[in-house]
């Protein structure tokens, strides 16, 4: 490898480059709201998606519906629900549940 320094240069390039990478990756954490957000819309108002989405990031989109449930006995039965409704193509590769007995 004496007569090329170029691959040295371009491995050590390719390797600091992913290291960086795994890193970045690695440290960035969701975004989280650090300060109480005054609210200055009611839920129903057209501008209160438009400012959730500017906050949080993804846009809020329409057709959707969000429940508060508190505990397992309230979130299990609504996310297995939501499971059986879901095509069973879609069901087979983002659930991983028994199969029914």
């Amino acid at each position: 490898m004496k007569n090329k320094p170029w691959l040295i240069a371009l491995l050590s390039a390719l390797a600091t480059s992913a290291i960086i990478l795994l890193a970045v990756n690695f440290s960035s954490g969701e975004k989280e709201i650090t300060q109480r957000v005054k609210h200055s819309y009611a839920v129903t108002d057209p501008q209160f998606q438009r400012s959730m989405s500017a906050l949080l990031g993804p846009p809020l989109v329409g057709g959707n519906r969000v429940d508060t449930l508190l505990n397992g006995r309230q979130i299990f039965p609504a996310m297995l629900a939501a499971i059986e409704v879901l095509p069973p193509r879609l069901a087979q590769e983002s659930s991983r549940r028994r199969p029914a007995r």
